[in-house]
């Protein structure tokens, strides 16, 4: 896949020794993109986002178990996770696509 050259880092929830919530960054190269749409409403400006995460099977480790709701990090951006597809069978340009919002 062309054009891998942004980091992503997701926040992968786990359990920790203690019982409690523990998140391990796992950081990705891959395609990112982003779309902004901003619109105006009568109660003013309604800021909305939707980024595209394209991540080369290549380049998807073994640690990064997708789920809705996760927090996704590119530069001072945070965004959550709304739905995947798993391509990583394919025959051509086989990855993971990830809808964040």
């Amino acid at each position: 896949m062309q054009f891998c050259n942004d980091t992503v880092t997701f926040n992968v929830a786990g359990m920790g020794a203690n019982g409690l919530d523990k998140y391990t960054a796992v950081t990705v190269r891959c395609s990112f993109y982003r779309e902004d749409n901003s619109s105006m409403t009568d109660k003013g400006l309604k800021a909305n986002y939707k980024a595209t995460i394209s991540i080369p099977a290549e380049n998807v480790p073994e640690t990064l178990v997708l789920s809705k709701g996760m927090i996704v990090e590119h530069g001072t951006d945070k965004m959550t996770v709304i739905g995947w597809t798993d391509n990583r069978k394919a025959p051509h340009a086989p990855h993971i696509k990830v809808v964040c919002g």
